[in-house]
């Protein structure tokens, strides 16, 4: 290939959505290209864990709510969300510990595997409400099974509506101004993860 090649460009694309500055070039040579690019692939190491921690976080204030009609809520609705997360809780393991303990300690692990597995859950809600442009989640319902041969899976599943809260402020005054942010990162999110094989050191 010639030294003056010009670059792909998906990887100029790269370069300007990870870099953000108004002095670089709209096109590259294999000669100066390689240089904006190792900075691309620097930054984008560098920032992407950083965005993903940020949303994880942010994810939280998602308004997730049993009610099907919420009092004062303007809202448009925008699709059914699901979830479900299966762990092992080895209770059957157990039984043949004493009946008083069953019902202390290990009724405790259980509950919590429960509780970790309701988490999960929510998480996976309000990821695929934000994916879709929704701010909140209602309706939701949640439902355990015991699952596989032996039945030692417990099976969390939920399921809620996805909508687009227009008036935030009717949860807190300041949802709206936390929701403007998490649209924000997951935009970000959403330019960096499409470029994933590109900011790959070769």
């Amino acid at each position: 290939m010639f030294e003056n090649a010009i670059l792909p460009e998906s990887t100029m694309a790269f370069v300007h959505a990870v870099l953000s500055r108004e002095d670089l070039p709209e096109v590259c040579c294999q000669r100066c290209g390689p240089e904006f690019v190792a900075l691309a692939r620097a930054q984008y190491n560098k920032e992407l864990p950083v965005v993903m921690k940020d949303l994880q976080r942010k994810l939280s204030i998602v308004p997730i709510i049993s009610v099907h009609q919420p009092l004062d809520w303007d809202y448009q609705i925008c699709e059914l969300v699901t979830a479900q997360t299966t762990t092992g809780t080895s209770i059957l393991s157990e039984l043949s510990a004493s009946f008083a303990d069953f019902f202390g300690a290990q009724s405790d692990v259980y509950n919590r595997k429960l509780r970790d597995g309701e988490n999960l859950c929510k998480a996976a809600l309000r990821k695929e409400a934000v994916q879709m442009g929704a701010n909140a989640v209602i309706g939701v319902d949640i439902d355990y099974a015991e699952v596989g041969g032996a039945k030692g899976m417990v099976m969390v599943c939920m399921s809620g509506t996805a909508v687009r809260l227009r008036n935030p402020e009717v949860v807190s005054p300041d949802l709206s101004q936390q929701i403007q942010e998490l649209e924000i990162l997951w935009e970000r999110h959403r330019q960096l993860t499409q470029y994933v094989k590109l900011a790959e050191v070769r």
